[in-house]
């Protein structure tokens, strides 16, 4: 079976409540529409849809794009975000959700499988250095793994109701975010580059609302994951990389608006104020807006 043409539905999806509406309003008609958008999502990489790819399903399939609409915006089931562009950005929490814990599972699988294929080739082959390599490994994991028992069995001792994944991930999200060499990175494979290190504070916030939004701070048991989920969410293409932009527009707007130098020009060395290459007095108040010019008679804008 190919991968793209799969997605895992649940058995119980008919049992949400919000199926439960979506049904008794539409009937199979909008659960049709509703699993054409998930299979649609499943099948875009980043498991988003803009509105061209709407307009594209309407006449695809010859849906009502009224009802198309209604699967969308009454019943919870997609979250739909209007870009700056006026473009709709639509995502699905439960491809989300099924996706990554497919690929997790295939991820695992792949791993067992070629430990697998590794212990035939020893069998087979009779490799006494493969074989050594592995028990010094066995030994050596299994000695990690005593020290790491031991030292969370310490720390349980003293601190029994707060050591787990779920009280912890700020912590390991804290210590990842101190690997410079990693957050460097990050902002390369962003695309945000410099912009990325200037607001890395706001994108760090934006990191930990959205993993507890989506119910992902429980799963986030190590530091290895906390960076693994970091990078897809600041991955550049992504749906979630477009709403780091999105806020840090919005962010730099109100930033704007509020400096009440923002319609001159002030020389960042000299501290020198100018408008449309006319010198304005130090002393004068800030250019009020665009339209105003100052009158040296006058002593103040007209």
């Amino acid at each position: 079976m190919k991968t793209k043409t799969f997605i895992p539905i649940e058995c119980d999806i008919l049992n949400d409540n919000r199926m439960n509406a979506l049904l008794n309003k539409s009937g199979a008609a909008g659960y049709g529409v509703y699993m054409l958008l998930l299979i649609e999502l499943r099948n875009l990489k980043d498991y988003c849809l803009d509105g061209e790819s709407l307009r594209f399903i309407a006449r695809k399939y010859n849906i009502r794009r009224k009802l198309i609409d209604d699967v969308l915006y009454n019943y919870g089931l997609f979250t739909v975000d209007r870009m700056e562009d006026d473009n709709l950005l639509i995502t699905s929490d439960y491809v989300t959700r099924v996706m990554q814990n497919y690929n997790d599972t295939v991820a695992k699988r792949s791993i067992v499988g070629k430990k697998n294929a590794n212990k035939r080739w020893q069998k087979e082959n009779g490799n006494a250095m493969a074989t050594e390599h592995n028990i010094t490994e066995k030994k050596t994991s299994v000695e990690k793994d005593k020290k790491e028992t031991a030292a969370v069995a310490a720390v349980a001792a003293d601190n029994p109701v707060t050591v787990n994944s779920a009280c912890r991930w700020k912590d390991y999200l804290t210590e990842a975010v101190s690997d410079r060499t990693w957050i460097e990175c990050q902002a390369m494979h962003s695309g945000l580059g410099v912009r990325f290190l200037q607001y890395e504070p706001v994108i760090v916030d934006l990191f930990a609302k959205h993993a507890i939004t989506h119910g992902k701070s429980d799963q986030l048991s190590s530091v290895g994951e906390v960076k693994y989920y970091f990078a897809n969410f600041t991955r550049s293409g992504t749906h979630t990389n477009k709403r780091i932009v999105a806020e840090l527009n919005k962010l730099e707007r109100m930033q704007k608006e509020e400096n009440p130098y923002r319609f001159e020009t002030i020389d960042p060395v000299s501290g020198r104020r100018t408008f449309q290459g006319i010198e304005i007095p130090a002393s004068a108040p800030p250019r009020p807006n665009e339209n105003v010019t100052w009158s040296t008679k006058l002593a103040k804008w007209v």
